[in-house]
């Protein structure tokens, strides 16, 4: 410890990683990239042909009576289904193409994010380094500064009068 600065316990890319994995707004990024790619499933989905099976029963009972006496022998069923072909899908077709400009977007904006975390790390450690840097230099000087002030003694004799005694 130096002046009340301490080295990270951490290298430079340690500490990208864990700010990568712990950032909620980076999580909340990669959530959107998830549902952006989930939507482009369901709108390719949604060009696909439909097929719909339709079964209606119809079971008739007494008059005034309508669920105890049930007479199944007068019981009509029917059964069917419905195509659905893909033959004018314009707006899927169209919501389908915005959903893979979602996903890029949401993909692009999600790298953007990480890329910004990582250089707030980076310049966040080098400012750290820096500050300690600063500290140490600090302490040389003031080191040097009470060395130099002890070298003189109380008659004024020290490096400055060391000349003049010594040409003697």
């Amino acid at each position: 410890k130096e002046d009340g600065i301490k080295m990270p316990a951490v290298t430079q890319e340690e500490a990208i990683e864990v700010a990568l994995v712990t950032r909620l707004d980076l999580y909340t990024q990669r959530v959107g990239v998830d549902d952006a790619e989930r939507r482009i499933k369901v709108a390719a989905n949604a060009l696909k042909p439909g097929l719909d099976l339709v079964l209606t029963g119809q079971v008739n009972s007494e008059s005034g009576d309508r669920f105890a006496s049930l007479d199944f022998g007068r019981s009509r069923w029917t059964a069917g289904a419905v195509l659905d072909l893909p033959l004018d899908r314009k707006s899927e077709r169209n919501g389908y193409r915005r959903s893979l400009i979602d996903f890029e977007v949401a993909l692009r904006n999600a790298s953007l994010s990480e890329d910004t975390v990582k250089l707030d790390v980076r310049n966040a450690y080098r400012n750290l380094l820096q500050a300690l840097d600063g500290a140490r230099s600090l302490r040389v000087s003031r080191f040097a500064r009470s060395s130099w002030a002890g070298a003189f003694d109380s008659r004024g004799s020290g490096p400055s009068n060391w000349h003049s005694e010594h040409r003697k």
